[in-house]
């Protein structure tokens, strides 16, 4: 089920309305890195700058580095057309990319997600830097997200390999997994300010967080004896306790999200709006 979702989050080529964009600055002297000449040199980059950040510092060096990238690549290959969305010209490029590699081997798949994971984790981190990264409360609810997010990949990760012991889909569910988190976040941050177009949930945050947790657990209940094999043991034991884990740093993200939501007069079913789709991609990757 989550291989089939990814088909379709490869063939997306859309982004979020970000409200006011920054302007690029006049770069009439800029020299473009002859390194990012082309969009495989450039997903490689990307790909490979894009290992979670932990920190707020390591976000604004993350954006930084890319945004380079991205502009050497739009210059040797677009320049002359509108500079000021040269990111987003680039990425659209990285798209194409993307949804050429729809279909094919475990490793264009793999790669795939690889590339939809790095735009979309690109436009929620220059949203933050470009619009809040002076503000306490965004500051707060970054941090936390970002503890809480790397442990949700981990989990992730766990997951695939119990679900799909041995099969060579575990890669391809991983990276679709996290295709999907950042997709989520990435939508999600876009309107994450006041005047905001919010999507919501039925479903009170409280009882959006029970379904959360509640899916945690279902994921914790798999018979580490199954597989006769001690690293399914140990990679079970592990997912268990990364389980509790997310248990506690969504908490923790969920106090830092209610307080900035309050000072922007932002819904919690905008919030619980996301925790459902994350429990149901916990769902999905349980039930293979």
């Amino acid at each position: 089920m989550l291989a089939l979702a990814a088909f379709a989050l490869c063939a997306v080529v859309c982004l979020p309305s970000c409200g006011n964009q920054a302007k690029t600055s006049d770069d009439s002297g800029f020299k473009p890195d002859p390194a990012y000449a082309t969009i495989d040199k450039l997903a490689d980059f990307l790909i490979t700058d894009q290992q979670q950040p932990a920190t707020l510092e390591e976000i604004a060096k993350h954006v930084e580095a890319q945004t380079l990238a991205l502009k050497s690549y739009w210059h040797l290959n677009h320049k002359g057309e509108d500079a000021d969305k040269a990111d987003e010209t680039a990425c659209q490029d990285l798209s194409v990319l993307a949804d050429s590699l729809e279909g094919g081997s475990t490793m264009d798949m793999v790669r795939c997600g690889q590339i939809r994971c790095a735009i979309d984790s690109y436009f929620t981190a220059k949203e933050y830097s470009e619009k809040y990264s002076d503000n306490k409360l965004y500051q707060n609810e970054m941090q936390q997200w970002l503890a809480l997010e790397n442990q949700l990949k981990e989990f992730y990760g766990d997951l695939a390999q119990v679900a799909n012991w041995g099969g060579t889909i575990v890669q391809v569910n991983t990276a679709f997994a996290f295709v999907g988190l950042a997709h989520d976040r990435l939508f999600d941050y876009a309107e994450l300010h006041k005047g905001g177009s919010f999507a919501s949930s039925e479903m009170p945050l409280a009882e959006a967080r029970t379904q959360l947790i509640q899916e945690l657990e279902d994921a914790k209940s798999v018979d580490e004896a199954m597989v006769d094999d001690p690293e399914f043991k140990k990679t079970v034991q592990d997912l268990r306790a990364c389980a509790d884990r997310i248990v506690t740093l969504l908490d923790n993200w969920l106090t830092a999200r209610s307080e900035l939501c309050k000072s922007e007069g932002i819904s919690e079913t905008h919030t619980a709006h996301f925790i459902e789709k994350t429990a149901r991609r916990i769902l999905e990757m349980i039930e293979g």
